[in-house]
């Protein structure tokens, strides 16, 4: 029953054989070869194996595509774009670079990744933006360094940060975007020696230690305070010093305490040094080396030795 048509017979259709369907002895075969397109109207397409068992693509009126490999689905459109299961692998005939490009309607390039194939970029990623061009901006070598407005390798480690504008000054910015929040820099070397910079709600803190959670050693409030952690000391070498300007009294000496701060050391002026406690002078030693010892036991106030 039905109509049988041998292999390599056609069935024509159109004034001018514009649409044939035949069987080759190999395959089947449908050719549209005239005036317009091959056009098959349907709610839903489905293509399916020779054994009706398995889905090759779905399409549905108002819904997704489907495109599917042994059966299951691979990618899938939505009203957003697509989605892919699995890898995505791209290919170019290009010797050295693959690209995967950001374009508008028009297919104008406006941001750009590039993967090294070949050559001395193999195994790069290249991050190009656009600027009334495209220009790379950022790139991951295949050794794992980072360079930022930089396109080649410097020795200067392995996350390099360069502006090549002429710019008077060069930024990198690490951010966190609640005001009273903490933005940190972890640093460590063979996964067992750890130190941060960190700024915490204004004050500025670093931390080392060689366990993964460092411990604070030093801070900068937001006044302006340098503290030392507790146990810490302040050590430099033996030609070192320490400078500061002429200031401090009685009440508040230019060295006190932490937790007694109007007694401790001042300079009043060039050449001199006052000594208090309680925030009370008790000596002062003078440009031409005269001490003056104020409230002295035993002896007149303001008793000057010389």
């Amino acid at each position: 029953a039905g109509v049988k048509v041998p292999d390599n017979q056609k069935v024509f259709l159109g004034t001018g054989d514009d649409l044939q369907i035949y069987h080759d002895g190999s395959k089947s075969l449908i050719t549209d070869s005239g005036t317009g397109w091959l056009e098959i109207n349907t709610n839903n397409l489905r293509v399916q194996n020779a054994a009706a068992n398995e889905t090759l693509l779905y399409a549905t009126e108002n819904g997704a595509v489907d495109l599917y490999y042994d059966n299951s689905k691979k990618f899938e459109t939505t009203n957003t774009g697509a989605t892919i299961t699995g890898n995505l692998n791209l290919f170019s005939s290009s010797s050295t670079l693959t690209d995967l490009n950001f374009t508008d309607s028009a297919l104008n390039v406006y941001a750009r990744v590039e993967g090294g194939k070949s050559g001395s970029g193999v195994g790069d990623l290249r991050f190009h933006t656009y600027s009334g061009g495209l220009s790379e901006q950022a790139r991951i070598t295949s050794a794992g360094e980072v360079y930022i407005g930089s396109t080649a390798a410097n020795g200067q480690g392995k996350l390099f940060v360069n502006d090549s504008s002429g710019a008077t000054t060069t930024q990198a910015h690490i951010r966190n975007a609640v005001s009273t929040g903490t933005a940190k820099v972890f640093l460590n070397l063979d996964d067992s020696k750890y130190a941060s910079v960190g700024l915490e709600n204004g004050d500025l803190i670093f931390r080392n230690s060689t366990s993964s959670t460092p411990t604070e050693r030093l801070r900068i409030n937001a006044s302006g305070t340098l503290i030392v952690a507790a146990g810490g000391n302040l050590q430099m070498a033996s030609n070192g010093r320490i400078f500061v300007g002429n200031g401090g009294n009685a009440t508040n000496p230019m060295f006190a305490n932490v937790s007694d701060t109007n007694t401790g050391i001042a300079f009043p002026s060039a050449d001199t040094m006052m000594f208090t406690t309680g925030g009370s002078e008790r000596l002062r030693i003078a440009s031409t080396g005269l001490v003056t010892v104020t409230g002295r036991a035993g002896a007149a106030a303001n008793t000057a030795i010389d």
